[in-house]
């Protein structure tokens, strides 16, 4: 198979022609079209063989003029001996479908280099035809780039061949998406520090609702799963055994997570407002404090940010928006609401290391896991 990048790009237009005579819609093209196609003089060595049928069928579909039959023959023997040999030794690689202006674009050198053709080609490998988003990871889009099935293809192929071409860096990778990004080629939409999800049908505003709405099914489905270890008390080795992230059982994670421990009492009493606690000792005692005392409070509180608020994004959550959202993890879920939006307003939205919460959804699925847990006798309360 040869290295040259034009060479590469006249195999797959002989490959494509050949493919599309065999395809849907070429036995309509009768004898006459294929003579009407041949008096055009835009053709070599003709020789009346069925494969040459095939071809002429499949130019008259791509709209691609022939040229020199001999060649076309060699150039499509070489592409599917290549095929043949590399599905043999890997397995059955995936098949392309690109727009045909995108790939003259790069043919006839008009504003799309090799680079970012084969680079559209690997997302395009990977998407499909799928309408939802598709999350693609850089070491997939650099062996696909090249060619190559998977990354672990690409190494064993470098490692015998140090000669074939290399792959792409990471800050080439990045410029390239980009400016097929600027193309309109397709849409990505970074969920996070090395999760990228792409698309090529969902303009940006639908793709982040798309991955927004995929993410809160994945909440879902994790917090399910937890439950079931709850409910049965067994992982999938079959012992008795919680399992293990960072290195403490689920259940005390859990119990720290949603404030059950008494050193995270503790805590929440020295975050309390001071204005609060006069409110409370004015309805306890009937007597409210001193204003030195109160406006010593306050300049302490300041001195300490615990009188600030800092909300999550998207704003504060109304109680209703909790209890729908607890309610969709499982059902009863919705009872647990009130007593953890209280406890985030006390806290000031942070969590029990005093930090601000972006992302109150997982705070508060993570406070309806631990309750039903409990509510069920599951987890033993300290």
């Amino acid at each position: 198979m040869p290295l040259n990048e034009k060479e590469i790009l006249q195999h797959i237009v002989s490959h494509s022609i050949e493919r599309a005579g065999a395809g849907a819609g070429a036995e309509r093209i009768d004898s006459n079209r294929i003579r009407e196609y041949l008096n055009g003089d835009r053709v070599q060595d003709y020789n009346r063989s069925a494969r040459h049928d095939q071809f002429v069928r499949g130019a008259i579909i791509t709209g691609v003029n022939l040229g020199n039959f001999s060649s076309n023959c060699k150039r499509c023997d070489a592409a599917q001996k290549f095929i043949s040999e590399r599905e043999f030794k890997h397995g059955r690689d995936p098949l392309v479908f690109i727009a045909s202006g995108i790939f003259w674009s790069c043919h006839d050198d008009a504003g799309l280099s090799y680079r970012e053709f084969s680079t559209a080609c690997a997302v395009n490998s990977i998407i499909g035809f799928k309408k939802t988003p598709v999350l693609i990871r850089r070491a997939m889009i650099i062996a696909r780039q090249l060619g190559y099935k998977t990354p672990q293809v690409m190494a064993a192929e470098l490692t015998t061949d140090p000669a074939k071409r290399q792959p792409l860096s990471v800050q080439r990778l990045r410029d390239t998406l980009d400016n097929l990004e600027r193309r309109d080629l397709f849409r990505r939409c970074q969920a996070g520090r090395r999760t990228v999800y792409f698309s090529t049908t969902l303009d940006a505003e639908q793709l982040r609702q798309a991955v927004k709405e995929l993410k809160e099914r994945n909440i879902k489905v994790r917090l399910r799963r937890e439950l079931d270890r709850a409910t049965f008390g067994k992982n999938h080795s079959g012992t008795t055994q919680e399992p293990l992230k960072n290195k403490e059982p689920v259940e005390n994670q859990l119990e720290t997570a949603t404030g059950t421990t008494g050193g995270t009492t503790k805590r929440n009493a020295l975050n309390k407002c001071p204005l609060t606690n006069a409110l409370k000792q004015e309805r306890d005692t009937g007597r409210a404090p001193s204003g030195s005392v109160l406006v010593e409070d306050l300049v302490e509180s300041v001195a300490r940010g615990t009188t600030e608020s800092i909300y999550p994004e998207g704003g504060e959550p109304s109680l209703d928006d909790v209890r729908v959202f607890m309610e969709n993890l499982f059902r009863g879920a919705g009872e647990f609401a009130h007593e953890w939006l209280k406890r985030m307003q006390d806290q000031a939205w942070k969590d029990q290391r005093s930090r601000p919460v972006r992302d109150w959804k997982k705070l508060a699925a993570s406070w309806a896991s631990g309750c039903e847990k409990r509510k069920r006798g599951v987890v033993r309360q300290r």
